[in-house]
């Protein structure tokens, strides 16, 4: 569906590709000897091929979970990202221009390495825009987080309330304690009265106990069955209430004094801990694997194991989560390995 948020965006970077172009032509009209056409389709062809590889490198940067790794492996990870980049970049440019424009090519070759450094610089802006939006869009969500589920909490504190309310009623009083009118009849003559009696509403000790467990048992029942589950989470941010079905819903991740709900249509940040979600989520469907991750059983690819009694599992969509001892016992419960 097409939004005017949408169309300033799309209007955005087609102002930005045709900035690029000029800036393509300007820079090559001094380097190559070739028609001012030629420059044109040069420039055309280059700024194309980066607007379908930025494209790409945005989703790699926005699900790669780069901020994760250790200063060295982001090194690395970048260098050999703005590699491929920049090769695939230059190397697509050559294969069209060489299609179109034949032995023009040549006339090419000595901008090369202009072309290389050009690459390099996008990356690197490219990059730097991608945290730069990603900072933005965490602050604003960090304004609105007081200001997020009030309705939904009320309803919660509602349901809690009627659930003790429905937990006092099932609690009854014991019957009072009646006693039977006591009947004084003479013995008649020539027999023994019996030294004790014992009164029909007296029972023995071990059965009032066992009646005192039955009811406590039964109250443990009732506070059990009493505990609401979810079949559906609202998220309130700013003037849109997003309401998550559990179903699709892969993850939650525990983010500080909030939990992430992470879905295929994108994340969420709820002021809640992992505990109230481990109890109020449905246990045939998620499991807790770590302190930081609870995880929808329907969503898991494959479980390996690296190192020593280490395990990880693999996302439908490709991304890894650490897996805890426990969690890997809870798991293998859960899946009947």
């Amino acid at each position: 569906m097409f939004t005017f948020e949408n169309n300033i965006k799309i209007i955005l970077y087609v102002f930005l590709w045709a900035v690029y172009t000029m800036a393509h032509i300007l820079s090559m009209y001094f380097l190559v000897n070739v028609p001012l056409w030629a420059l044109i389709t040069d420039a055309v062809i280059h700024s194309t091929i980066f607007t379908g590889l930025g494209i790409l490198l945005w989703i790699t940067l926005r699900y790669g979970k780069y901020e994760t790794l250790t200063i060295i492996q982001k090194f690395v990870n970048y260098s050999a990202l703005a590699f491929l980049i920049v090769i695939l970049w230059v190397g697509a440019g050559c294969f069209f221009i060489y299609a179109l424009l034949d032995d023009m090519i040549y006339a090419f070759l000595p901008a090369l390495p202009v072309k290389v450094m050009i690459g390099t610089m996008l990356y690197m802006i490219y990059v730097l825009a991608f945290y730069v939006v990603k900072a933005e869009k965490e602050k604003d969500i960090m304004n609105v987080l007081p200001e997020i589920d009030e309705n939904v909490e009320e309803r919660s504190q509602n349901a809690e309330s009627g659930s003790e309310n429905a937990e006092n009623r099932t609690k009854q009083s014991p019957p009072p304690e009646t006693e039977l009118p006591k009947i004084e009849q003479s013995p008649p003559p020539d027999t023994e009265q019996p030294e004790t009696e014992q009164s029909p509403t007296e029972l023995p000790e071990a059965e009032k106990s066992e009646e005192a467990e039955e009811s406590e048992e039964s109250e443990i029942e009732t506070t059990e069955s009493g505990t609401e589950i979810f079949e559906r989470i609202v998220v309130k941010i700013r003037q849109k209430i997003h309401v998550i079905p559990i179903h699709d819903i892969m993850y939650l991740q525990s983010e500080g004094d909030y939990v992430q709900i992470v879905t295929e249509k994108g994340k969420y940040l709820k002021e809640q801990t992992m505990k109230y979600f481990e109890i109020h989520l449905p246990k045939s469907l998620f499991v807790r694997i770590h302190r930081s991750f609870i995880i929808n059983i329907e969503y898991i690819s494959r479980i390996e194991s690296y190192g020593k009694q280490s395990q990880q599992i693999s996302l439908k969509n490709g991304q890894w989560l650490k897996v805890s001892t426990s969690g890997y016992k809870a798991l293998k419960t859960m899946l009947n390995l």
